[in-house]
């Protein structure tokens, strides 16, 4: 036990009340309080004679507290004189209850010798009985009732009292209270009243303007709590009086909260403490102090569980299936996800499998509550119903009843309930699409262990609708694992598995994973039909097919099966590696019979030369009849063509104008600007596009924007002239079939070409620039994010002036002034944005404009007619002399 030292102070009259000695040297404000209260606590009358008193406070510093206890000074030399022995109590001491009565026995009247530091005392007597007809009413204004300032009149043993109260109080309480046995007016610390006064008769007048509370003399009042005599008794009758003892809760200790309403908190629970055998309320009402306090859960629990359990069952067994459903929810409110309390919570799922076993209707219309997400979802007692609805002896559920969300934790956590709706859905009673929607709720972690679960229960045709729902939301091993057990569960006896398994699978591994158990442990018929349903003409299936359990014709007929059935992309990528390609045609030739047109597929479709493919492929396509096999010829052809072709084959256009619309517009963008090929052939795609149909040219202006994209990709010396030309040709074009797309082409073109001064790009620019400038003209201050995109049309400008378009014209001219590009394409792109006058303009105010526009004027003649016709027109127009103060 830590030693503590007891310092001492006297205070006295010498030329006016002060410290006569101390055995410690304390801060200013605390040996500044010490010396105020220490003086006599008011005035007193001509030949009044006071009787020692005390006093006992916290200094500011919180370091000590002070017990004083004060005489009259008779020997003094004027009326109104004390002398008061302090003693300075640490504040640890004093917290943890430091013996009162044994401490005031050392407050003997001072003596004239000099103070010395005291040792800790340690005894401990038993105090005598404190009798005050006022104690009720003194406790409800302590702990009862708003906490006020107390002043109590005419206490007949007004020492007696405070050392009961002192000794009585908690740590927390005790070290914060302030009293006085005489006080002759109101006393005041730290600017704040005393907790607690005795003052006598007399001083009455001077707590006039009292604001705190008053115990009166006379008649005592009538207890108005029903705690106030047993805590009255506790404290003013016992020999060792303490208020903590009780305290079930841990409230009322050195880490306690420390204030009245903490002790009305430990006297309230253990009020319901007694009455939780016979009343469900007072259960519930503990379990609200609990989670007021949940750190003090496991104190509170130790010793009151029994009772709570009890209590529990008595409820739940007295009360109506309806009243007894809304008490399992209310407690399992209280008690869920708090450790101290899962004891509770198991007897609440019992008592709740037991209510829904005896009565499932009543149990079912309970789950109903939980339709929506509003109310929180009672775990533990769902936990129990579920078992009790798969423990009844009722006939078939009413599944549909059953709110989804419930439902499905229903199955997820009870194999009871499980087990029974599985019996049902065999017999017919309940069909499985009523339960699909337990499969398709938002409740991710539920729904997978419910999936989890019928996986392990699936044994007939029935079951099929709900194979889509329980392995729609699962992937990798957690879906092989799915797919194996429903296997080895049904033995793929049932064609009604097939299609929802095969959807499933979306990844190589699980696919070879459910093949090799399939193959290898089902019959050659069941696995056939669901093995062919898998194969496609891919490397990882051609591997399997190669090297996997599946030998001789059966790998032929499934391979031949796959060639012929699945898309013929996928044949195409598949065999593109020359062993895969190697691979495919030896298991065809296990069975020459069933494959030798999907063996020429092969050959076709894999090796052959670009010109091979152009010169052949045309022979193969005049002789085969229009389908799969016809179609995937002629995207290879068109393919290997476009990328591959000498550029001088006038083959090529015939092929594309053939099968446009068999490829459709997206894939001759792809593969006529595919990368790696070369600028001569490059330029030759485009033309062919540019001279295509017009109701093949429509559809193909709808992937402009891709064309753009791929084409700025390019490095700047693969765009040619011939390459420029055609761009800009299909760019203009888009304008009338696919405007949006147009301007999301001309934004991207205009990006990729605008710092490419020396390349032939002046024409994309100027079919390109129209439509951005355009868009930046239109757009308001209040799109501002829409504007901001076109930003990437010219790079390193900010468009935030209120001519959003100026820096636009000022970067267009900049551009081609310091160019290579022919000058006239300048014009001819003003006049195409309608801005001829502010750009020349823009010219002529730089330096050499004049020489520089004269050079643009010069070289129209290498413009189409109509647009000098266009330019020309504009330049008419154009007075730079009217418009010299006009912004450019």
């Amino acid at each position: 036990m830590r030693e503590f030292t007891l310092h001492q102070q006297k205070h006295g009259y010498r030329n006016g009340h002060q410290l006569l000695e101390s055995t410690v040297r304390l801060e200013r404000s605390d040996q500044d309080t010490i010396d105020r209260l220490s003086d006599l606590s008011g005035q007193i009358r001509p030949g009044e004679v006071i009787p020692s008193y005390l006093t006992i406070y916290p200094l500011p510093s919180r370091v000590y507290h002070v017990v004083a206890r004060t005489w009259p000074d008779l020997a003094a030399p004027r009326a109104g004189c004390v002398l008061t022995k302090s003693l300075l109590i640490p504040r640890e001491l004093w917290s943890e209850n430091a013996d009162l009565p044994e401490l005031l026995r050392r407050l003997a009247e001072p003596e004239l010798t000099e103070l010395a530091p005291l040792a800790r005392g340690t005894a401990t007597k038993p105090l005598p009985p404190a009798s005050d007809a006022r104690a009720p009413e003194l406790v409800e204004a302590l702990f009862l009732e708003a906490r006020k300032p107390i002043v109590v009149f005419e206490a007949r043993d007004a020492d007696l009292i405070a050392t009961r109260l002192v000794t009585a109080f908690w740590p927390a309480f005790r070290s914060e209270f302030s009293l006085c046995t005489y006080a002759l007016g109101p006393r005041k610390i730290s600017g704040r009243d005393f907790d607690l006064v005795f003052a006598p008769k007399n001083a009455r007048s001077k707590f006039s303007d009292w604001s705190g509370r008053k115990i009166e003399g006379g008649v005592p009042k009538n207890a108005r709590h029903r705690w106030s005599s047993a805590v009255a008794n506790a404290i003013f009758q016992s020999s060792h009086p303490t208020l903590a003892s009780g305290d079930a809760l841990g409230l009322l200790g050195a880490e306690g909260p420390g204030d009245e309403a903490a002790f009305r908190k430990s006297l309230l629970w253990n009020e319901l403490a007694e009455k939780a055998p016979t009343s469900a309320s007072a259960v519930l009402g503990m379990l609200d102090i609990i989670n007021s306090q949940p750190s003090l859960a496991s104190n509170a629990m130790r010793g009151s569980l029994p009772s709570l359990n009890a209590a529990i069952s008595s409820a739940v067994a007295t009360m109506s299936s309806a009243e007894a459903w809304s008490f399992l929810q209310t407690l399992s409110g209280k008690v869920h996800g708090r450790d101290a309390l899962d004891i509770l919570s198991i007897q609440a799922t019992n008592d709740a499998k037991r209510l829904a076993t005896s009565n499932p209707e009543a149990a079912i219309e309970f789950s109903q509550r939980f339709r929506e997400n509003q109310d929180v979802f009672p775990i533990d007692i769902m936990r129990g119903l579920a078992d009790g609805l798969g423990a009844a002896k009722e006939p078939a559920i009413d599944y549909q009843s059953i709110p989804p969300r419930v439902g499905t934790f229903l199955i997820a956590s009870s194999s009871a309930f499980t087990e029974l709706l599985a019996r049902h859905i065999r017999t017919g009673e309940t069909p499985a699409s009523a339960v699909v929607p337990y499969l398709q709720t938002d409740d991710r972690g539920w729904r997978d262990a419910a999936a989890k679960r019928l996986v392990n229960v699936m044994d007939s045709a029935e079951f099929a609708p709900l194979l889509p729902s329980i392995l729609n939301h699962s992937s990798g091993k957690e879906l092989s694992d799915k797919i194996i057990a429903i296997v080895a569960r049904s033995g793929l006896a049932f064609s009604e598995f097939d299609e929802a398994l095969v959807d499933a699978i979306r990844d190589d591994t699980t696919m070879q994973a459910v093949r090799n158990i399939v193959a290898r442990d089902l019959p050659a018929q069941n696995a056939d039909r669901f093995l062919s349903k898998t194969i496609h003409p891919v490397p990882s299936d051609v591997e399997w097919l190669f090297d996997g359990p599946i030998e001789g014709p059966r790998s032929a007929t499934l391979l031949a099966a796959a060639i012929s059935s699945q898309n013929d992309r996928s044949v195409i990528e598949a065999q593109r590696d020359s062993i895969i390609r190697r691979k495919m045609l030896d298991i065809l030739a296990r069975d020459v019979g069933v494959s030798a047109t999907e063996m020429a597929r092969i050959l076709l479709l894999g090796s052959a030369s670009a010109d091979d493919l152009i010169q052949f492929g045309q022979i193969a396509l005049d002789a085969l009849p229009n389908g799969r096999l016809h179609s995937d010829l002629v995207k290879v052809i068109l393919e290997r063509a476009l990328s591959q072709a000498q550029p001088t084959d006038s083959r090529v256009e015939r092929l594309v104008i053939s099968h446009f619309d068999e490829v459709g517009a997206r894939q001759i963008v792809r593969w006529s600007t595919g990368d790696g090929i070369g600028t001569p052939r490059l330029a030759q795609n485009l033309l062919i596009l540019t001279r295509l149909p017009e109701n093949q040219r429509r559809p193909l202006a709808t992937f402009v924007d891709n064309l753009a994209y791929r084409l700025s990709r390019r490095e700047p010396k693969g765009l040619d002239r011939e390459v420029c030309a055609s761009w800009a040709r299909l760019l203009l074009e888009a304008r009338t079939f696919s405007p949006r797309n147009h301007l999301r082409a001309a934004t991207t073109s205009l990006s990729a070409t605008i710092d490419l001064t020396r390349s032939p790009v002046a024409e994309v620019l100027a079919a390109a620039f129209p439509a951005v400038y355009h868009e930046l003209v239109s757009r308001d201050d209040d799109d501002r994010s829409g504007m901001l995109g076109m930003l990437y049309a010219i790079p390193r400008m900010l468009v935030y002036d209120w001519d959003r378009a100026k820096p636009a014209r000022h970067r267009l001219v900049d551009a081609f002034m310091n160019s290579d590009w022919p000058p006239s394409y300048l014009l001819l792109t003003a006049a195409r944005a309608g801005i001829t006058d502010r750009i020349c303009l823009r010219v002529l105010r730089q330096r050499g404009g004049k020489k520089f526009l004269n050079r643009a004027i010069a070289d129209l003649p290498r413009l189409p007619q109509e647009d000098v016709e266009m330019i020309r027109k504009d330049l008419n127009d154009f007075d730079d002399v009217a418009m010299k103060d006009e912004w450019d």
